[in-house]
């Protein structure tokens, strides 16, 4: 999916997921030409692994 995509299936903004590609424990992305883009499968894991133990 495209990082606007992306972003609305993270509800967050276009500009945060864009500041944080190349950031240590963000969603992984891989480019088409010069576009990013982003595996459902990636964005659900890394759902995973941002829940909060209490």
């Amino acid at each position: 999916m495209t990082r606007a995509e992306a972003a609305d299936f993270l509800r967050v903004g276009e500009k945060w997921l864009a500041n944080k590609a190349y950031a240590p424990g963000s969603p992984k992305f891989f480019k088409v030409g010069k576009h990013a883009r982003y595996r459902r499968s990636d964005l659900e894991a890394w759902t995973r692994l941002q829940d909060v133990q209490k």
